[in-house]
């Protein structure tokens, strides 16, 4: 990487994955990428990562705790395809071979949704958000024909959902987005 204009440090939250990684502290651990162009808006700036270089970050006191630069591995080559730019732009056509997608219900959908209460098949609940945690379910129950509605849940937070990006390589197996909850 010659142009440092073109880097990119995303800042990934580290989660707790040992005492080191006390939650006392906001810790990141930044991904690097590195764009191919600096005139393109629309370049797809994680198409290129900078692989290799391990970066501890204190995000409250902005100090580098540790850096390790442990091996040197290839930027992957520019790649105008990966880039979501219009085809002429980057030399290419378009596709014009994918038909037109409609999602139609005759019949009316098969839920129901009065405010924030939810029914579909034989599922009842409440929908809710909040800033913290994001997308809350209240009251969850089943119609269990004969033996009537059955208590599921009271309350479904769903702050602590990992979203796994299937790498178990480094730094990759770490890779979980979280909602404000991480941070606070």
């Amino acid at each position: 990487v010659e142009d440092m204009g073109l880097v990119i440090v995303d800042p990934w939250c580290v989660g707790y994955y040992c005492e080191a990684d006390s939650p006392n502290r906001r810790l990141a651990k930044p991904l690097i990428f590195c764009r191919a162009e600096s005139d393109c808006p629309m370049e797809n700036g994680y198409a290129r990562p900078v692989d290799g270089i391990d970066v501890l970050v204190d995000m409250q006191n902005m100090e580098v705790i540790e850096f390790d630069d442990r091996k040197l591995v290839p930027l992957p080559p520019p790649d105008p395809l990966r880039n979501y730019t219009a085809a002429e732009t980057r030399g290419g056509v378009d596709r014009s071979d994918v038909k037109a997608l409609h999602i139609i219900q005759p019949d009316g959908p098969s839920f129901r949704v009065n405010r924030y209460a939810v029914e579909w098949q034989k599922w009842n609940f409440r929908i809710g958000f909040t800033p913290r945690e994001g997308l809350v379910l209240h009251s969850v129950a089943y119609n269990d024909g004969s033996l009537g509605r059955r208590s599921i849940a009271h309350r479904l937070s769903f702050v602590e959902m990992v979203v796994p990006y299937g790498d178990p390589n480094d730094p990759h197996y770490r890779k979980n987005a979280f909602d404000a909850g991480e941070d606070g």
